[in-house]
């Protein structure tokens, strides 16, 4: 396969210059932060070269600021729906958000999602898991314990 060296945000980037010949995979990356931060740009990194390598990728968003506009300008897809954290206080959200995001995936029906953070990970992994897809997250948490057992409550098979 051929490459070529593609420039953009002053970075450059080496890319394949045909698709791949075999159908890739469905993957979901999902992100709620509200800003733009180095894990967003590593997650539309991960998108934009999963992408490249053949697989159909789409992102779920739980806002539409900045990360929303710099996923649109990598060309990415986007969907946007709420997630937020599972607060007792906030109960009755948190499961009708549940509830759309499950539905998303069932419409969608990706072959793994992929949770950029934990926080994220909790609306993804408790959506994912009755539909039997499998769940991933990546965190940078320097602690293990309570908080990170917390965050992934809903369970992923890798993390």
């Amino acid at each position: 396969m051929i490459s070529q060296v593609i420039e953009r945000d002053g970075l450059r980037r080496t890319s394949p210059a045909e698709p791949a010949a075999t159908p890739g995979l469905k993957i979901c990356i999902a992100t709620w932060a509200p800003f733009l931060g180095g894990a967003e740009i590593g997650a539309e990194r991960v998108a934009s070269g999963l992408r490249q390598a053949g697989h159909d990728v789409f992102v779920v968003l739980g806002d539409r600021g900045p990360v929303w506009q710099h996923m649109q300008q990598a060309g990415l897809r986007c969907i946007h729906r709420r997630m937020p954290l599972t607060d007792w206080r906030h109960a009755w959200s948190y499961w009708r958000a549940r509830r759309a995001m499950t539905h998303l995936l069932r419409e969608e029906r990706p072959d793994i999602v992929h949770s950029n953070d934990l926080p994220t990970h909790q609306m993804m992994s408790a959506a994912a898991r009755p539909l039997g897809i499998p769940r991933v997250t990546y965190h940078k948490f320097p602690f293990s314990g309570k908080a990170t057992d917390w965050m992934n409550k809903f369970g992923g098979e890798h993390h």
